[in-house]
């Protein structure tokens, strides 16, 4: 079934949707890289989480983002998932950009992820947001694999700062 931007809904993730977003989670890593329920649930009920979701029609969860913020003004994308079906729609862009939305009222300046070196598809999602490799993590994953450390900036600079 394809479903278009009209037909879907971008939410707050919250502690209601654990059951749909751990199902979810496990169809979109493998097992070594899933969270766990109690992980879910824990970054669910963060005080300073930032979490989205994206519904088709049927309310069926087809996506969601987790993000944490921390005090020190700086923001962590804990995992972003988006149904098989559901890919290269704009999706993972949209929970991209929302999440940021919500780091902003959060005071967040600098986000940071890892991401696998080979997952491609997720390094050319994230570079387009405008975040960039700043540190290759060695065996960083379960199995080994290493991960890149990505970085964007929140801070709205203008050119006038630096005349």
């Amino acid at each position: 079934m394809v479903v278009s931007q009209l037909e879907v809904k971008l939410e707050p993730l919250t502690i209601n949707d654990l059951e749909a977003c751990w199902k979810l989670d496990r169809q979109c890593f493998p097992s070594s890289e899933a969270y766990d329920k109690d992980t879910i649930k824990y970054f669910l009920c963060e005080k300073k989480r930032v979490c989205y979701k994206i519904v088709d029609q049927t309310n069926a969860m087809i996506g969601f983002i987790i993000g944490l913020a921390d005090d020190d003004q700086t923001g962590h994308i804990m995992t972003l998932a988006v149904s098989a079906e559901s890919r290269k729609k704009g999706y993972g862009q949209r929970l991209i950009q929302r999440l940021e939305e919500g780091f902003r009222l959060q005071d967040v300046a600098i986000v940071h992820l890892e991401v696998r070196v080979s997952n491609k598809q997720a390094q050319h999602l994230y570079t387009k947001q405008g975040y960039v490799i700043v540190e290759r993590l060695e065996s960083y994953y379960p199995d080994s694999e290493d991960a890149f450390l990505m970085i964007k900036s929140l801070l709205d600079v203008s050119p006038e700062v630096y005349e």
